[in-house]
């Protein structure tokens, strides 16, 4: 249901707004345009200090939205983010743990752009992240004179949020390229999921 009305909200929103944009209003006519963006992701959970933590993986996004351009430009966008995966393990002499974390989703929200120095530019963004965790952990241990295997997995897609700024160049009117840091905020169960994500993204503008 909250995947559903994060998607039919955005397409509500692009569609109403690029149409009015189209019609005519006055000034100079907005653009679609469509972005990729690839980085390295780095999870901030809550761990005990005897648990050895791998936290850092690759991430990529693509986006697709409208933008006006005013004195300061404004979008809206939608689009998905794969943030990679976390690993947890520990070991003691009867005990081998291993848990692994994934998170994907859909985003939808709004972003502004202000231009400075000729082509150069820094932009802001945020709106919902409609994030999936996936959560596997492996057991093994000893118990008496067996040894056991015990595995669990959970799957769970919750609403949260992102937000994120950025700083670029544009090389033409179609085309730009930036740097940028964005945040993701999800849930498993009770565990707060923080990621944040630094990239290199392009922007094609139609």
């Amino acid at each position: 249901m909250n995947k559903r009305i994060l998607v039919i909200g955005l397409a509500l929103a692009l569609g109403g707004l690029s149409t009015s944009a189209l019609a005519g209003n006055a000034g100079e006519p907005g653009q679609f345009y469509v972005g990729a963006g690839v980085g390295q992701a780095k999870w901030h959970v809550d761990h005990d200090s005897d648990i050895k933590l791998d936290n850092t993986d690759t991430t990529a996004n693509l986006r697709f939205g409208y933008v006006w351009h005013w004195n300061v430009d404004f979008a809206v966008e939608g689009g998905y983010v794969d943030l990679g995966k976390i690993t947890a393990d520990w070991h003691d002499t009867t005990d081998d743990y291993h848990e692994t974390l994934k998170s994907q989703g859909l985003f939808a929200g709004a972003k502004v752009k202000y231009g400075f120095a000729g082509n150069w530019y820094v932009d802001g963004r945020g709106g919902l992240f409609q994030g999936q965790v996936k959560d596997d952990q492996i057991d093994n241990y000893v118990e008496g004179s067996q040894a056991v295997t015990d595995t669990f997995r959970e799957n769970e897609t919750k609403t949260g949020w992102y937000a994120g700024v950025g700083v670029g160049c544009n090389l033409s009117r179609q085309f730009s390229l930036g740097l940028n840091y964005d945040y993701y905020h999800s849930k498993l169960d009770d565990l707060d999921i923080n990621i944040g994500a630094v990239t290199v993204s392009a922007e094609y503008r139609f």
